[in-house]
């Protein structure tokens, strides 16, 4: 999604699908990102441009117990000043780019672990036995 401010100061609404985003390196867990769906209104300030938007995505993650793979919906609200001056979030640039700043949020708002709904009731059992070196002291201990 890139504009450049005279195609922004006519634009006041936004309502764009973008197919898919490819995956950051070290983010093993998220498997894709797709089905962006931004929506909102831009307006035209002084300073500069708000963007006021609903981001909506499909993420496909790993389970964290099972590494099988959860759908996972994502919405979340943004609200982006761009300008000149320190109140702004981001320098106003032209053209303006809203794709790495999207991404961006995505990786930030998606959860940071996922358990796939065959996984929630897994229960985990806690060894009795002590690990090997620490065997002989378990005996040290029962003799005094």
């Amino acid at each position: 999604m890139k504009w450049t401010l005279f195609e922004l100061e006519k634009l006041n609404q936004i309502d764009e699908t973008i197919h898919h985003y490819e995956v950051p390196d070290g983010y093993d867990d998220l498997l894709s990102i797709t089905n962006i769906k931004v929506t909102g209104n831009v307006n035209t300030l002084p300073e500069g441009f708000e963007f006021i938007l609903t981001v909506k995505a499909d993420l496909l993650m790993a389970c964290a117990y099972s590494a099988r793979e959860v759908h996972v919906p994502l919405s979340f609200e943004m609200d982006l000043l761009f300008g000149n001056n320190e109140d702004a979030d981001y320098e106003l640039t032209n053209p303006l780019e809203l794709d790495e700043i999207i991404l961006g949020n995505i990786l930030v708002e998606k959860p940071f672990r996922v358990i796939h709904p065959e996984e929630k009731n897994r229960k985990f059992e806690v060894e009795k036995e002590p690990h090997p070196a620490f065997a002989e002291l378990a005996d040290l201990v029962k003799e005094e």
